[in-house]
């Protein structure tokens, strides 16, 4: 399937958003299931829980697509030979229902990438990399999954002087859906209307129509 045909397809799901069964993570992050591997993330910062803990790993490996907005993703390195912790670390059942699986213990954690994803981009991920991720306001991502033995378990990681708050997903309401969809329609056309600009306007500032323009060279089809 090719990128603008996947966008169109979200596009309609957003435009009939309040029809499908969408769930809310603490992240600020509103999912919805396309299959058992492919999910639908929508960001708006507007339902992220306070100081919620963000740094974490997964039980399967996945890519991610962004469809419209931005996110920067950073990885982190857990070292376990130094003297002094800065996180601790737990280990949780994911999805709904879930929670600690175990005491918490402590490491050390150094971030060592961090790259940002575009429209029609995309990054991979194994189960055990950890990360965090840091989507623009009204993002639309597609997760796909590649599931490994165990599917219920990860681990959340949060600064050793602050409590751990659990992004532990629930069914989102009829008015939260209603103001995410309108959010992410509004970041989604405004893209789509940029990259209609740029197809038929040169390249410099002055913004003439491809073909007519006196001084760049990015002459193109009237």
């Amino acid at each position: 399937m090719s990128f603008k045909t996947e966008r169109d397809l979200v596009k309609n799901i957003l435009l009939h958003a309040p029809q499908y069964e969408w769930s809310l993570q603490g992240f600020g992050m509103f999912r919805l299931y396309l299959s058992r591997e492919r999910r639908l993330h929508v960001w708006d910062s507007r339902f992220t829980k306070h100081n919620v803990s963000t740094i974490h790993n997964h039980p399967w490996d996945f890519a991610s697509t962004v469809i419209s907005g931005s996110l920067v993703d950073v990885s982190y390195k857990k070292i376990e030979s130094y003297q002094f912790a800065t996180h601790h670390r737990l280990r949780i059942v994911c999805g709904p229902g879930g929670g600690p699986a175990s005491e918490p213990d402590t490491c050390f954690l150094k971030k060592f990438d961090s790259r940002l994803i575009l429209p029609g981009e995309s990054y991979a991920l194994a189960a055990k990399q950890i990360h965090e991720t840091k989507p623009a306001d009204g993002s639309i991502t597609i997760i796909e999954r590649r599931f490994r033995e165990d599917t219920e378990h990860a681990e959340v990681f949060y600064p050793v002087l602050e409590s751990w708050v659990s992004a532990e997903p629930r069914p989102a309401t009829q008015d939260e859906i209603a103001m995410m969809s309108a959010k992410a329609l509004r970041v989604l056309d405004d893209e789509i209307k940029e990259e209609a600009l740029r197809m038929v306007t040169c390249g410099c500032p002055q913004g003439f129509k491809k073909g007519a323009c006196p001084v760049c060279d990015n002459k193109g089809s009237p």
